[in-house]
């Protein structure tokens, strides 16, 4: 499925464009398996185009092990690290910020 790859990319490139790369991958690869179901492609490939959904939503929510805080706050984390990949609102906090450990090693 040559054209699910362009779709991606195409999602990608307008993603990069307005900035909201996560959402855009996201929505390509939600859209990727049922593409495939309805274009007539292999059962495999569509079980691939799932399987590769899967896995980013789980790496997405999993965030490199980083710990959840608790309450209602917990659950606003998770949406925003299933739609737009960080535990911020704010972008540019999340783009610009230094990893803990990472502060001692540059000085």
């Amino acid at each position: 499925m040559g054209g699910g790859s362009l779709f991606v990319l195409i999602a990608l490139g307008i993603g990069r464009l307005f900035k909201y790369t996560a959402p855009a991958s996201l929505l390509a690869l939600a859209v990727l398996p049922l593409v495939s179901w309805a274009t007539g492609q292999p059962s495999a490939l569509t079980w691939a185009c799932l399987g590769m959904l899967l896995i980013t939503v789980v790496k997405r929510l999993e965030a490199n092990r980083l710990p959840l805080r608790s309450g209602a706050e917990r659950q606003r984390v998770l949406v925003r690290r299933l739609l737009v990949d960080r535990d911020v609102r704010a972008r540019e906090a999340w783009v610009r910020r230094v990893p803990s450990g990472e502060e001692e090693s540059h000085g």
